[in-house]
């Protein structure tokens, strides 16, 4: 059974990988995991008998304590990051809030999926609120051909929201530069302070504690993750949010 979970998690992990060309540390994770279930699974008992062995001897418990530790040590923050995505998307939108979307990858002739259903999520909730303005946040990539900002307001623009509502700043690398310099376009252009961020769900706690460092009042706008994207970017986060934790 831990074998046959290890190969549809190995599947699971590798599909963006040949859908999208998406592979990250969070891939890499999720293989490793997989590959331990794997073998795990299919040589258990002889892994049993040798860790037994091991057991016997004073160093050989001193590793496997130190393992056991690093083991619940690891399932614990993995829980604690989840917990704590899943509370980021709780915080309410209010009404006529300025919208923030945070950039994503762009592609030579389209927007990524994920970039896309935070643009939709924008789309929806500045169509319930006609007064609200929109800022689209991202910069150009080594491995983008243009700014994701060009390629959001573009989107937008398509989907028939109105080039008035739309302020462009593209010069942002990551989340915090995505929302320290969407906030001097709130404050330049004196548009409502109280905002909602658009971003997908995993991402949500992130980015809202990011905000918080740069004084936003700002509510959630979550966007949907495909499934087979979410596991790859799920763990990827959870680097993501660990890194803030302990190294910012």
């Amino acid at each position: 059974m831990l074998a046959v979970i290890g190969f549809i998690l190995l599947a699971w992990f590798l599909i963006p990988a040949f859908i999208t060309g998406t592979f990250n540390i969070g891939a890499i994770t999720g293989m490793i995991v997989s590959f331990i279930l794997i073998i795990y699974g299919l040589w258990g008992g002889w892994i049993n008998a040798l860790l037994r062995l091991i057991w016997k001897s004073i160093p050989g418990k001193i590793i496997l304590s130190i393992i056991i530790l690093a083991i619940v040590a690891i399932l614990g923050l993995a829980a604690a990051t989840t917990v704590s995505m899943i509370r980021g998307n709780s915080r309410a939108a209010k009404q006529d809030a300025t919208v923030v979307v945070l950039g994503c990858r762009v592609y030579d002739t389209h927007i990524s999926l994920t970039l896309k259903a935070r643009l939709d999520a924008a789309i929806e909730y500045l169509n319930e609120n006609p007064s609200s303005a929109c800022i689209v946040s991202g910069g150009q990539g080594d491995n983008e051909s243009r700014t994701e900002a060009s390629a959001m307001y573009d989107y937008l623009i398509e989907q028939g929201i109105s080039p008035d509502r739309i302020y462009i700043e593209d010069q942002s690398k990551d989340t915090d530069e995505n929302l320290l310099f969407s906030k001097a376009i709130i404050q330049k252009e004196g548009l409502n302070p109280v905002t909602v961020i658009a971003t997908n769900d995993y991402h949500m706690y992130r980015a809202l504690k990011i905000s918080e460092k740069y004084g936003y009042d700002a509510g959630s706008l979550p966007a949907k993750t495909l499934w087979w994207l979410f596991p790859t970017n799920y763990v990827r986060e959870m680097y993501g949010i660990l890194e803030m934790w302990f190294l910012k």
